[in-house]
C-alpha cells in the first residue's frame, strides 16, 4: 500500500506543485523520496513554476499567464497577485470573537450575516480567485493525466498546501475553508480518496533543506538559517543538527517583492506619460478593459525576472502594441532604494492602515535591511548560532537581497551564505514531504506514547530501591542529628521534662520543618539529581534511542536523548536553551522532580519518624530508670520522690506494671541535671541505632503503594519533557 502527497505552493507571485510517494513499508525506514517534477498548465517545462495569474477568454475558459502576455487585450477579468493575508479583511476583534470565527470557518463557509466583522465582498473576491485558479490547475487535462499515471498504484492522495508562517490561526482557518471549496476539498481526486492539510511554508522549507549535503557539516548547536523571499511574504527558518535547537520560525507578511513589480509598473507608466499619444492610448485601453492594468503588472514582473536571470542584466517590458521598453538591474535598484513601498501596497493590495503607518516612508531596501537586522538580533538574543544561510524563493535571485544579508551577517563570511539551487521548488518539494514526514512522525509518536505510558513508569519503579536507599540514608542522618541535639539540650536543662524534649523533636520533624531541612540539604538534592539524571533519565534515553534508530535518526547519543541531562525548554518560543543557562535550566527541572519526590515520600517518612520520636521518648525514660536503679543512694531517693514508696517497692520487686508507671512519671518530671547526665552520648547512640531508622524509611518508600505513587507522579512530570523532545526528533526523521 502506498500514499501520494502533492505539495501545492500557491504563492502570490508564482505557483508550482510537486508529488512524492510513500510506501507503507517506509514508515519505519528512511524515506527514499522521488520527486516527480510536474508540468504546470500553460507551460512546457517540467518543474517550472507559473505566475499566479489567470483570465477568461471570450468563451469563459480560464487561461494562464503565458497566454495573457501574448495577447492581453483578448482576455477579461485578469487576476494576478491575489493571494493575501485573510485577516486583513477582518475588523479588529477580541480573542473570544476570534475563536468563534475560527470555529465558524472550521465548519464550512459562513454567511456574511454570521461574520459581520469580515469584509465579505473582498473575502469572496479573494476566495473566488483562489478556487478558480486552483481548480483550473488540478482539472487541467494534461496535468490530470500526469498525476493519474504517477499515483496509479496509490491508495490515497493528500494535498499539502502551504501558508505563510506568520499567519495567525484565523488566517489559516479562513484559507482552509476557501481551499475546502475547491477541488482539493472534495474528498476524491483522480479516482482516489483525498484529504487536504495545511502547513507553514517555513516548515516545508525546513523539510526540504534539512537533508541537503551542506547541513551535515554543521557542529552541534550551530544552525542553518533559511530565508525564503517570496512575492508577498518573507519566511525565516533556523534548523540545526542539534535537536534542542531544531526549529525557529519568523517572517513578515508584507515585505515580499510584489511591491517591486508595482514600482516597475509605475516606472513604466511614467515613461508612457512622456509621450502624450502613448498615454492617451493606454488610458483608452484601461477604459475598454480595466484588466489591462493587471496585464501590465504581469509584463513588468516577467521583465524583472528576466533582468535577474540573464547575464546581460537587461530586459524589455513588452506590453500591448507599445514599443518595448528596456529595463536594467540599475533601474530596479534605483526603484528599491528610493521609492517607498507603503503607498503602492496600499493602492494595489489594500494592506491595513496600521501596516501602512508601520512601513512609513521607507524603501524596500531599507525595510529589508531592518528586517534582516532585527532577525539577527533576535537570533542572538535566543542564543541561536547561525553558521550558514540559504536564501531561497525566486526573489532570492536579486543580488541586492543577498548583498544585504551578507552585510548584516558579515561575521559568517560570504562563503557561508548560499543561494538555493532550485528556489522555485523548495517550498513545493518541502510541502510534498509534509505528509510523509507527518505519517512517519505519527507512528513515531505512537511508539513514544507507549514509552511514556509503560516504559517510563517501569524505569522509575526499577530504580526506586536505589532512590529509597539514598533518601533513607540522608533522612536517617538528619533525624539522628535532631534527636542527639535535643537530648543534649535536655541534659543541659533547656527542657524541663523528657516530654517537652520529645515535643521539640516532633516539631523539628513536622512536615514544614522536615521539608525545609531537606530542601536546604545539598547532599539530598545531589542524591535526587544523580538518581534522576544518571539512573531514570539514562534508562529512558536508552529506550528512546532504540525508537529513534527505527526511524532513521541515528546521530543522537544517549546523553542527548536524556531529557533530564539536557532538558527541552521553550524559551520565548525559540525552542532552545541558551548555553549559558543550561545548568540553571537543568537545576530547575531537577528541582521540580525533587519537589514531587519529597511531596510523595514525605508522608511516609513523617509517619515513621514521629513513631520513632515516641519510641525514643520512652526509651530514654527507661534507660534513665535503669541507671537510677543502679545507684542505691541518690538514685533510690529520686525514684521514691517521683513515684512514692509503694510503687518503688513494687518496682524493686520486679513488677512490669510498676516499671511502666514509673517510666511515664519520669517523662513528665523535672529531673535534676546530675541524673540527666547519667545518659551518655554513647548510650544515646546505642538507643537510636536500635530503632533502625534507615531500614524503616527505606522499606516505607519501597512499599508497593508508595512506590507506585512515586512512579506515576514522576512519570507525569517527565511526560511533557519527553513529548517536547519527540516533537524535535520528528523533524529529523528521514
Amino acid at each position: 500500500m502506498s500514499k501520494a502527497y502533492i505539495g501545492y505552493d500557491l504563492g502570490d507571485g508564482e505557483t508550482i506543485t510537486d508529488i512524492t510517494i510513500l510506501d507503507d513499508q517506509q514508515a519505519k525506514t528512511a524515506i527514499s523520496t522521488m520527486f516527480i517534477p510536474m508540468e504546470m498548465p500553460d507551460n512546457n517545462t517540467p518543474g517550472e513554476a507559473i505566475p499566479t495569474a489567470y483570465a477568461f477568454d471570450t468563451a469563459g475558459n480560464i487561461v494562464f499567464a503565458s497566454s495573457i502576455l501574448l495577447d492581453p487585450d483578448s482576455y477579461q477579468e485578469i487576476r494576478a497577485n491575489f493571494k493575501r493575508c485573510p485577516s486583513d479583511m477582518v475588523k479588529k476583534i477580541g480573542a473570544g470573537r476570534e475563536a468563534e470565527l475560527i470555529e465558524l470557518f472550521g465548519k464550512g463557509w459562513p454567511s456574511s450575516q454570521q461574520v459581520p466583522e469580515v469584509d465579505f465582498e473582498r473575502l469572496e473576491t479573494f476566495a473566488t480567485a483562489v478556487i478558480a485558479f486552483t481548480d483550473s490547475i488540478f482539472n487541467d487535462v494534461k496535468y490530470c493525466t500526469t498525476v493519474h499515471d504517477a499515483i496509479i498504484s496509490c491508495d490515497s492522495v493528500t494535498f499539502c498546501v502551504g501558508h505563510p508562517t506568520r499567519w495567525n490561526k484565523l488566517d489559516v482557518a479562513i484559507y482552509r475553508a476557501i481551499l475546502a471549496r475547491s477541488i482539493l476539498g472534495q474528498g476524491i481526486y483522480a479516482g482516489k480518496p483525498s484529504q487536504l492539510i495545511l502547513d507553514a511554508e517555513s516548515r516545508a522549507a525546513y523539510l526540504y533543506v534539512k537533508n541537503q549535503p551542506n547541513i551535515s557539516a554543521l557542529s552541534n548547536g550551530q544552525n542553518v538559517l533559511l530565508i525564503d523571499i517570496g512575492s508577498s511574504t518573507i519566511d525565516i527558518t533556523a534548523t540545526s543538527s542539534d535537536s534542542r535547537d531544531s526549529l525557529y520560525n519568523s517572517g513578515n507578511n508584507y515585505l515580499g517583492v510584489r511591491s517591486i513589480d508595482f514600482l516597475i509598473r509605475d516606472w513604466y507608466l511614467d515613461k508612457l506619460r512622456e509621450d502624450l499619444n502613448d498615454w492617451e492610448v493606454y488610458q483608452e485601453l484601461i477604459r475598454s478593459n480595466p484588466s489591462m492594468e493587471t496585464a501590465l503588472t504581469l509584463s513588468c514582473r516577467r521583465a524583472k525576472e528576466d533582468v535577474f536571470s540573464k547575464k546581460a542584466k537587461k530586459s524589455r517590458i513588452i506590453f500591448a502594441d507599445f514599443a518595448p521598453l528596456q529595463i536594467s538591474q540599475e533601474n530596479v535598484y534605483e526603484l528599491v532604494s528610493k521609492k517607498p513601498i507603503a503607498p503602492v501596497l496600499k493602492e494595489t493590495v489594500g494592506i491595513p492602515d496600521d501596516i501602512v503607518r508601520a512601513l512609513g516612508n521607507k524603501t524596500w531596501l531599507t525595510l529589508f535591511r531592518e528586517f534582516v537586522t532585527d532577525q539577527k538580533t533576535t537570533l542572538e538574543a535566543k542564543d541561536i548560532h547561525v553558521a550558514r544561510i540559504i536564501i531561497t524563493g525566486s526573489a532570492s535571485k536579486m543580488p541586492f537581497a543577498k548583498d544585504i544579508i551578507e552585510d548584516v551577517f558579515q561575521n559568517l563570511g560570504k562563503e557561508a551564505i548560499l543561494g538555493d539551487l532550485n528556489p522555485s521548488r523548495s517550498i513545493s518539494m518541502g510541502l510534498a514531504l509534509v505528509g510523509p514526514n507527518d505519517e512517519k512522525a505519527r507512528k513515531f509518536r505512537e511508539e513514544v506514547d507507549v514509552l511514556i505510558k509503560k516504559d517510563v513508569p517501569d524505569c522509575i519503579k526499577n530504580n526506586i530501591p536505589e532512590l529509597a536507599d539514598s533518601i533513607a540514608t540522608i533522612v536517617e542522618s538528619l533525624i539522628k542529628d535532631i534527636i542527639r541535639r535535643r537530648i543534649r539540650e535536655w541534659k543541659e536543662g533547656k527542657f524541663t521534662t523528657i516530654n517537652q524534649m520529645s515535643k521539640a523533636i516532633e516539631t523539628d520533624c513536622s512536615e514544614a520543618n522536615l521539608n525545609k531541612s531537606l530542601e536546604n540539604n545539598p547532599t539530598y538534592k545531589n542524591a535526587i539529581n544523580h538518581w534522576a539524571v544518571n539512573k531514570v533519565g539514562q534508562d529512558i534515553a536508552v529506550r528512546l534511542k532504540k525508537i529513534c534508530e527505527r526511524y532513521g535518526v541515528n546521530d543522537l547519543s544517549v546523553d542527548e536523548l536524556n531529557v533530564l541531562k539536557i532538558p527541552k525548554v521553550d524559551l520565548n518560543g525559540a525552542g532552545s536553551i541558551p548555553t549559558d543557562v543550561i545548568s540553571e535550566v537543568i537545576a530547575g527541572v531537577i528541582a521540580v522532580i525533587a519537589t514531587i519526590i519529597i511531596a510523595i515520600i514525605l508522608p511516609t517518612v513523617l509517619v515513621i519518624v514521629l513513631n520513632l520520636v515516641a519510641i525514643v521518648s520512652i526509651d530514654i525514660a527507661i534507660l534513665l530508670l535503669d541507671l537510677l536503679l543502679l545507684i542505691p543512694g541518690p538514685g533510690y531517693a529520686l525514684l521514691i520522690l517521683i513515684a512514692g514508696m509503694v510503687i518503688f517497692k513494687a518496682l524493686k520487686d520486679g513488677s512490669g506494671a510498676a516499671k511502666r508507671q514509673v517510666t511515664n512519671m519520669i517523662k513528665s518530671y523535672d529531673l535534676p541535671l546530675w541524673s540527666r547526665k547519667l545518659i551518655t552520648d554513647d548510650k544515646v547512640n546505642d538507643k537510636i541505632n536500635q530503632q533502625n531508622i534507615r531500614g524503616k524509611i527505606k522499606s516505607g518508600i519501597m512499599e508497593k503503594e508508595t512506590a507506585e505513587k512515586i512512579s506515576q507522579s514522576i512519570s507525569e512530570s517527565l511526560k511533557g519533557q519527553i513529548e517536547a523532545r519527540a516533537d524535535d526528533i520528528k523533524y529529523r526523521i528521514k
